[in-house]
């Protein structure tokens, strides 16, 4: 798992950044807390969280609070464990009461974590980016520092400097199962998915009582349309772990990619219940679910009816491409120029930086489905193909998944142009990737069919 997928589940980079500061088996008096009780659960919580094991971690840190309540690392731990588990607004509170706490009490490392958690609700990518370097240089030999940076640079998109990073975080501890897991997304992105395979299965050699490797391979061959293979990895995350539940979540989307709309909603169903998402918020998810299965289908009418019932939903990346693809259909070109706009203008608000790598590529990705929709085939090879580049194949974020729509969008826009050996190429491209991709079938009639 690596956090968001076409829904965003919230709070996963949080982790990478923030919680796993606390990882390292604490020297004496690193922590301010003088119970016995309130350290042991907080060691504990630490332990879950390094193996993503969210829900686990929050009992475990309340449990460290019981014992005292005015044990900061352990708020802030917290936190972070709520904000992986999509709870965003109790997440902030525990976070905003943890930075109340008196710094004079504090241990120097625990003053540190503050001074992160601020950074991060105040500040920028750059100000926490510097905090921890010069963090790695006054806590040297550290792991969960390095690998912090090093996440640090992934989600900036700096994969050369991650990498670099990662090796430094494997040096100083060679069992670190969360770099090899980080290691093969960057793989899996840069389209190495036997390098990919081998840092994951080397993630569940060093981890095999832990769900997450599991999880992760079966993200990877859901992007390779290995989907059988999948399905037996997500089925395996959660024998090892029950509770976890973004393996429902990911599960949920490769029935989606088929097709099954009755499966994806029972795993979504499983998905709400262990991640304790309130009724509206799981119909959220629901109504997604059923939109992109309509839009595989290409069933407008069901796609419209859905995006409906979502007009007020939260805007997430799923809800603007979906209302985005629902205006298409029903040849509401001005509607969807309005949705392209007002994602270029988010992304000028925030910055590229904050938004992340994807976001530009997701704004060429919606104007190639708009022009393709109207019939402007050689405009939208151009729009396709920029999509196509931008993204990357790494399942963090869904990108994986946006590069072949994009791709299969580029090889549709080249066939009504005429260029059908161009078309032929970046069809084999798609076809080396993924043969099992929605619209592949389609695609290749459509060569033939010239």
């Amino acid at each position: 798992m690596k956090a968001r997928s076409l829904i965003m589940i919230a709070g996963a980079a949080a982790v990478l950044v923030s919680a796993t500061w606390w990882a390292a088996r604490p020297a004496p008096r690193e922590w301010s807390t003088d119970s016995e009780e309130a350290l042991s659960a907080f060691l504990a919580g630490r332990e879950a969280t390094q193996k993503l094991y969210f829900l686990e971690a929050i009992e475990h840190m309340r449990t460290a609070l019981k014992h005292d309540e005015d044990f900061v690392a352990a708020r802030l731990g917290l936190a972070d464990a709520l904000a992986s588990a999509g709870q965003g607004d109790a997440a902030r509170a525990e976070r905003d009461r943890a930075l109340e706490a008196d710094a004079s009490s504090l241990t120097p490392r625990e003053r540190r974590g503050v001074e992160l958690a601020r950074l991060r609700r105040d500040g920028g990518q750059r100000e926490v980016l510097a905090l921890l370097e010069k963090s790695v240089q006054e806590f040297p030999g550290d792991p969960t520092l390095t690998r912090s940076l090093a996440s640090m640079y992934y989600g900036r998109g700096d994969a050369e400097a991650a990498v670099a990073w990662f090796e430094k975080t494997l040096e100083l501890a060679p069992n670190d199962g969360l770099s090899y897991n980080t290691l093969g997304y960057i793989e899996m992105g840069r389209g190495d998915f036997a390098a990919a395979e081998a840092n994951l299965k080397r993630y569940a050699f060093i981890a095999p009582d832990q769900a997450n490797p599991h999880d992760s391979l079966g993200e990877l061959y859901t992007i390779t349309g290995r989907w059988n293979e999948a399905i037996a990895e997500f089925r395996r995350a959660l024998e090892v772990n029950p509770r976890f539940f973004p393996a429902w979540e990911h599960l949920a989307r490769l029935h989606v990619l088929e097709g099954n709309e009755p499966a994806a909603l029972e795993a979504t169903e499983r998905f709400c219940g262990l991640a304790g998402l309130g009724e509206a918020e799981c119909e959220v998810r629901r109504a997604v679910m059923r939109a992109w299965v309509a839009w595989i289908r290409k069933d407008d009418a069901a796609l419209t009816a859905e995006v409906e019932a979502l007009r007020t939903a939260p805007g997430y990346n799923d809800v603007l491409m979906l209302r985005h693809f629902a205006a298409l259909g029903a040849r509401e070109f001005e509607s969807a120029v309005e949705i392209e706009e007002k994602l270029e203008a988010s992304l000028k608000k925030a910055g590229a930086e904050e938004k992340g790598p994807a976001q530009g590529a997701l704004k060429e990705l919606l104007v190639a489905a708009r022009l393709v929709s109207s019939g402007d085939f050689a405009t939208a090879v151009n729009s396709a193909a920029a999509a196509d580049r931008l993204f990357n194949y790494n399942a963090d974020g869904g990108q994986g998944v946006l590069k072949l729509i994009a791709r299969a969008l580029h090889v549709e826009a080249l066939i009504a142009s005429g260029r059908l050996s161009e078309a032929r190429s970046v069809l084999a491209s798609l076809e080396a990737v993924n043969p099992r991709f929605p619209g592949v079938n389609e695609l290749r009639a459509g060569v033939r069919g010239r």
